[in-house]
């Protein structure tokens, strides 16, 4: 895994807590590791830093991980109002999210992407951190959150079990990729 900087993940801080509301985003067909790290950035921002976030993937979450996302308010369409700040999330650019990618380009607001996938497109994001060496998304968002002063060790349980989801699913129950 390459090294977080102390500079990027102090950027990565501000432009969340400098967001009031975030849209964090994942690709369509969505699997563990894409809900896994939208429902634990969402919780790190609602939880830690006491900021609205809300969810929005273009189509539904498969019967499979319905178990992971009972409770959670996920929608297909992005929702409605002004957002701050869109985090996309196991994406290597918004054409994963599609039918969403144009409105979410669109939105004249800073971009913050983490994701594992080879060749990323940077020109779409304000802030990228993007690791293919890693397991999962998720498993580079708990090296970010790790990073971030005060985090560390103390993440909120919602996010620590969400993370657990993507890093396990994305390595097959830690069978490969680790």
């Amino acid at each position: 895994m390459n090294a977080i900087s102390t500079k990027d993940s102090a950027r990565f801080l501000s432009m969340l807590k400098n967001s009031g509301r975030t849209l964090v985003v994942t690709h369509s067909h969505p699997d563990g590791d894409a809900i896994g790290a939208a429902i634990a950035l969402k919780h790190f921002i609602c939880e830690k830093l006491g900021n609205e976030a809300e969810i929005a993937v273009s189509d539904s979450v498969p019967d499979t991980l319905a178990f992971a996302v009972e409770g959670e308010n996920i929608s297909t369409v992005i929702p409605e109002g002004k957002f701050d700040l869109i985090a996309g999330l196991d994406i290597s650019g918004f054409e994963r999210c599609a039918p969403l990618a144009e409105a979410l380009r669109a939105m004249d607001v800073p971009k913050l992407l983490v994701d594992h996938h080879l060749n990323p497109c940077v020109g779409e994001f304000d802030l990228v951190f993007s690791d293919s060496g890693v397991s999962s998304t998720c498993e580079l968002l708990f090296w970010i959150l790790k990073e971030l002063e005060g985090s560390a060790g103390n993440l909120p349980k919602a996010t620590a079990d969400a993370l657990m989801l993507g890093m396990t699913t994305d390595t097959n129950n830690f069978a490969n990729s680790v």
